[in-house]
């Protein structure tokens, strides 16, 4: 391998790795009921 794939295979597991962290951070439990939260205190 040249060092050309490596920095790509790099690059694309970078991109996977915020990805992957997107993903938890958005669909935690607790993040949803903070943000659902006030919603429901609109409509009540």
């Amino acid at each position: 391998m040249d060092i050309n794939q490596i920095s790509y295979l790099g690059i694309i597991f970078s991109f996977a790795v915020v990805f992957i962290g997107l993903v938890v951070y958005y669909f935690n439990n607790g993040r949803k009921e903070r943000v659902e939260k006030p919603k429901y205190r609109i409509i009540d």
